[in-house]
């Protein structure tokens, strides 16, 4: 039987996927209007059928689809990106620890503004365009503080039933699991190996740093949130041994 990290590791790759090919289909659409009800409509799947959703089962049975503004020609740009001055943060991960951000330009944006541009400058890359708009914080607008979710293992939620050694069979391929702590950085690292017909077919390694609870609290108390709320995936009070950390960080 597969462990539940295990099975929770493999839906949530899955959903990965899912997502990025849903984006090539999006950038592969000729008219925009269509690209964005194609999103649409397949983001609301995901959500209601992936085992991977965020969604809980009671609202599961009642979603219709997410709130989405219909979709608006007017703000549809194609924009030169435009020099600006050296920057950069770093933003604190659940997973990944310490996520560093380079500004490499901007854009304007007519009638509107301009939009900072960033670099992830740590494993695969990519750009990142973060908006604010102007209704953040009034009345019947937008939330103008900011609540941080994470759905996570830690270290408590693990370590009481890590095994080094696992498997489980997904159709015809077996998956053979090792998994070591490293205790000087903190991350679990695993090798994945898929045996079909008796044959290791391939193999993959994954290293994923484990925080425990007073960790990510600290994190997030240092990036300016000072309501904190630890629950289980069942929304019961959070203690060693449940099956996964749900923290609820809230900043004023």
């Amino acid at each position: 039987m597969a462990s539940d990290s295990a099975r929770t590791a493999l839906e949530i790759a899955d959903w990965r996927r899912r997502v990025f090919a849903l984006y090539d289909a999006v950038r592969a659409q000729d008219d925009p209007e269509d690209a964005h009800e194609l999103w649409r409509i397949e983001r609301d799947d995901l959500m209601a059928r992936h085992p991977a959703t965020p969604l809980l089962e009671p609202d599961r049975l009642l979603f219709e689809g997410l709130t989405i503004a219909p979709y608006d020609a007017a703000w549809w740009y194609e924009l030169p990106i435009l020099p600006a001055d050296p920057g950069g943060f770093e933003f604190a991960t659940a997973t990944d620890g310490i996520v560093p951000f380079e500004r490499v330009g901007l854009v304007e944006i007519p009638d509107a503004g301009t939009l900072d541009v960033w670099r992830l400058t740590t494993y695969a890359g990519g750009l990142f365009v973060p908006v604010r708009d102007a209704l953040a914080g009034q009345i019947g607008g937008t939330y103008g503080g900011g609540r941080y979710l994470i759905d996570t293992p830690s270290l408590e939620t693990l370590f009481p039933r890590f095994r080094e050694r696992n498997w489980f069979q997904v159709g015809d391929v077996v998956v053979l699991q090792e998994q070591r702590y490293v205790m000087e950085t903190g991350h679990v690292e695993t090798e994945w190996i898929f045996v079909r017909d008796g044959v290791a077919a391939e193999s993959y390694l994954t290293s994923m740093r484990v925080y425990g609870v007073h960790e990510l609290s600290a994190l997030l108390r240092e990036a300016g949130f000072d309501e904190i709320e630890l629950r289980d995936d069942e929304l019961f009070d959070f203690e060693v041994g449940s099956q996964r950390l749900w923290l609820v960080a809230t900043k004023p």
